[in-house]
């Protein structure tokens, strides 16, 4: 397992990236609807 230096910022970048693969998400349904 990985030890984390530095958890706020892992947090920050997740929770970024997550939003981003969400938009992404529903831009694919979205496009595959039509």
């Amino acid at each position: 397992m990985l030890q984390l230096a530095d958890g706020g910022q892992l947090k920050k970048y997740g929770s970024a990236l997550l939003a981003a693969l969400t938009v992404l998400l529903l831009i694919w349904v979205l496009r595959r609807r039509r």
